[in-house]
């Protein structure tokens, strides 16, 4: 039978986008590998409880416990915000669990038939790197990445993800982003020695490209699932990196209304403020600046805290509304501007909905994001993660106020709505497997 495993690391900003994927695969008959944590097994159960479709668990080091990140990994918390993070994670959380995903991915090429079987994995799933470096091991059919966040790779005329510094095609501007990846460069260069030893360790008898770079390159296939408008122009994209718009998400489960739902009909304009479901133990960052800076004027605020108890100790203004979540397809029919801290998906979200935002995130790959939306015009970049009242004030009335920011987003909806994703998806799996059997 036809297989296709679905692999991401166990973390449900990495999974749930590649889900829709999975399920519409499934529907169409393909036999489905999830391979993720036993943890997240919930997320996937549509996909695993349909006829030929399973879930594979990750084990070890590769089934880290992803909605507890900065506790199991005490240098993430520990690495102030900026570049340094991009430096810092990699090393941290996404080297070490090669060797067991890795393992993984041969154990189940050797349970199936590796020329009918396809490897659609997240972009920081590094489980088939190995092959491509010269590793000995069963190959699949082919392997698609799929990109979950920014596209890293880097440009001669782009800074280097990480800084999240704004495009400047200028001569000065492109030098500039010159010195920056020479930076950056240098600063990588004992995480890119230990990507090397652990590569090596299995069997790999070529280098590594720059880790950031690998996530498109060490693959046949490379979507990103981001329409064009929301990337920068680039001066050279290889042939096998596609920017292929995003999948609608995963039919909703049944979610009961809070009993406040009512003011949410009942208002013209509602401001939708969460922090996401990572870096969202401070409240203060973000949404306390929102709820408060919003308070006595003539919106409603809605605040979600990622699936956390809503803080007892949390000031609620008579115009804000707070409940522990929310799902963005819920919400975001009613609302005016989204104020995030620039999780991808959450972004994406709102952009799908063509709903405009204000962005504050300096943290993982949130400044890149954030940065990403200011060059859409779909939004404002607070270029913090701490902002002031006042600044979330300004931001949110000028969103309201000026109508090019929702225009634009209406702009990027349009481009999602156009782009057949799963369609695409499932052709390019089907070309490999075609190659593979002549």
């Amino acid at each position: 039978m036809v297989q296709v495993v679905l692999a991401s690391i166990p973390m449900p900003g990495h999974l749930i986008p590649l889900l829709p994927i999975g399920q519409y695969l499934a529907d169409k008959g393909y036999g489905v590998t999830v391979l993720t944590s036993q943890a997240l097994e919930p997320l996937a159960r549509d996909i695993v409880t349909t006829p030929g479709c399973r879930l594979h668990p990750l084990r070890g080091k590769a089934a880290f416990d992803g909605n507890r990140v900065l506790a199991e990994f005490p240098a993430m918390k520990d690495t102030p915000s900026g570049h340094r993070q991009v430096v810092v994670a990699p090393h941290e959380m996404f080297i070490p669990p090669i060797p067991e995903q890795f393992a993984a991915v041969q154990e189940i090429l050797r349970t199936g038939n590796p020329a009918e079987t396809v490897v659609v994995h997240d972009s920081f799933f590094h489980g088939t790197w190995p092959l491509p470096l010269g590793a000995p091991g069963l190959r699949p059919a082919g392997t698609i990445g799929i990109g979950v966040s920014v596209l890293a790779l880097e440009d001669p005329c782009l800074a280097p993800f990480g800084f999240g510094v704004a495009p400047d095609y200028s001569p000065a501007g492109i030098e500039r982003a010159g010195q920056l990846r020479v930076q950056l460069r240098q600063e990588f260069e004992p995480v890119q020695s230990h990507l090397d030893h652990v590569l090596a360790g299995l069997g790999a008898v070529k280098p590594a490209p720059y880790y950031w770079d690998a996530f498109s390159m060490l693959c046949d296939t490379f979507f990103q699932l981001s329409p064009p408008s929301l990337e920068y122009g680039r001066s050279q994209l290889p042939e096998h990196i596609e920017l292929i718009g995003r999948p609608e998400p995963a039919s909703m489960a049944a979610f009961e209304p809070p009993a406040w739902w009512q003011d949410v009909l009942m208002t013209e304009r509602v401001v939708f403020v969460t922090q996401g479901t990572l870096n969202n133990v401070n409240h203060a960052a973000l949404i306390g600046p929102t709820l408060d800076s919003l308070a006595g004027s003539d919106v409603l605020v809605v605040a979600t805290f990622g699936g956390r108890p809503v803080p007892p100790d949390l000031t609620v203004p008579a115009n804000a509304r707070v409940i522990s979540y929310l799902p963005y397809e819920m919400i975001f029919p009613y609302t005016s501007v989204f104020v995030t801290n620039g999780g991808f998906g959450g972004v994406q979200a709102a952009l799908m909905a063509g709903i405009p935002m204000v962005v504050a995130g300096d943290t993982e790959d949130k400044p890149e994001v954030a940065m990403r939306v200011e060059y859409s015009g779909a939004g404002i970049n607070l270029r913090t993660g701490l902002p002031t009242g006042s600044s979330v004030l300004a931001a949110v009335e000028r969103v309201l106020r000026e109508p090019t920011y929702r225009f634009r987003a209406k702009e990027i909806q349009d481009e999602y709505r156009a782009s057949d994703t799963l369609a695409r998806i499932r052709h390019e799996v089907d070309e490999m497997l075609a190659a593979a059997s002549t």
